[in-house]
């Protein structure tokens, strides 16, 4: 307990923590800041096939919102071009989407597609690259000397993700 009083007497005020916690929420990329010596979190190898995300949102535009949740959360291109595409899905994904697709394409674009399930890799989905990338946002925050000190000072804490946050805890509810 001596130790603990003796870390929160250097920790700000407060007021001064939560205006400060409040600047890292609102600048994302200033709370990447690393401490010495540690590595800057690895991002995602790949990357969508370029203009897939445009596609997708374009599909998503026309009205054809199952079709854009099946191109957002589990195609994998392999090959893109205009008029042509190649894919696989992700694993989990039940039967071929293809006919689906093409008739989206088609509806967003006004020109016929080419769409074909090919076996092979693909980049991949949109939804595993957010996920990736929401990975890597979440430990660049977590290795920030705010967060460590806090951490440090209250090792029971828990991270509560912004969808969580509506949580209601002892009878009280969470916001931000």
């Amino acid at each position: 307990a001596l130790l603990r009083v003796m870390h929160a007497a250097d920790m700000p005020d407060p007021g001064t923590l939560a205006r400060q916690l409040d600047k890292i929420a609102a600048n994302p990329g200033q709370a990447s800041t690393l401490a010495p010596g540690e590595e800057t979190p690895s991002a995602p190898a790949t990357q969508a096939a370029p203009h897939w995300e445009a596609l997708v949102r374009q599909v998503d535009d026309c009205g054809q919102l199952r079709i854009s949740q099946i191109m957002r959360d589990w195609v994998r291109v392999i090959s893109l071009a205009p008029g042509e595409l190649r894919f696989t899905t992700a694993k989990g994904y039940p039967g071929d989407p293809s006919s689906d697709l093409r008739d989206g394409l088609y509806k967003a674009t006004g020109n016929p597609w080419a769409v074909e399930m090919a076996v092979g890799e693909g980049s991949p989905s949109l939804r595993e690259l957010a996920e990736v990338a929401k990975q890597a946002e979440e430990q660049a925050m977590r290795n920030t000397p705010l967060v460590k000190a806090t951490f440090a000072a209250f090792p029971d804490a828990e991270f509560v993700n912004e969808e969580d946050a509506r949580a209601v805890v002892g009878g009280r509810s969470w916001k931000r």
